[in-house]
């Protein structure tokens, strides 16, 4: 008997470790996955926006299209990550930034939201998503998340964790066909 329940036990202790998409990456950030109705919403919700240097608003659906969206805050270290390699890659003028939840935390956090914002300089848009709805819109449950949307403000195409050169390609490719 306890070898069956050592054994029941293990397995469960392994799924849990499992990179799945309401896992977390080593450093306890969430890493994003689609929930069950992220294709329920084919079309970008409306939404607006404020520029992050300043109280200009924008709706997302205003945004120049083609873009990739991506996501993030400054508590998600797979978020930090990405910034500088989006900033430095020769897709960045295709991408828009999209803070979500650091309005909520204290100014700790957006010390270092603005700081990983600097680290960027000024190579894509960033906005601020106060209420965080894109996010509720799409039903998506963990950050980074990155979405390539069409001309007609369709999304064609995602990425749920840390960018990678080519998978920005491939967002910024599918975005654009």
């Amino acid at each position: 008997m306890s070898k069956r329940f050592f054994l029941v036990f293990a397995s469960l202790l392994l799924a849990a470790c499992s990179q799945t998409p309401e896992s977390a990456d080593g450093a306890g950030t969430p890493v994003a996955g689609p929930s069950q109705n992220v294709w329920s919403v084919a079309q970008l919700p409306s939404t607006s926006l404020t520029a992050w240097n300043s109280s200009d608003e924008v709706n997302v659906l205003d945004l120049d299209k083609p873009v990739v969206i991506n996501l993030w805050a400054s508590w998600c270290s797979a978020c930090a990550h990405e910034m500088p390699l989006i900033a430095d890659s020769e897709y960045a003028s295709h991408v828009v930034a999209i803070n979500v939840g650091d309005l909520a935390v204290s100014s700790s956090g957006m010390a270092s939201a603005s700081a990983l914002v600097a680290s960027t300089h000024g190579a894509f848009p960033i906005y601020i998503d106060s209420k965080d709805t894109l996010m509720k819109s799409l039903k998506v449950n963990g950050l980074p998340v990155t979405f390539a949307v069409d001309k007609n403000n369709k999304i064609v195409d995602y990425e749920f964790g840390e960018l990678t050169v080519e998978t920005l390609a491939r967002l910024v490719q599918a975005s654009e066909s």
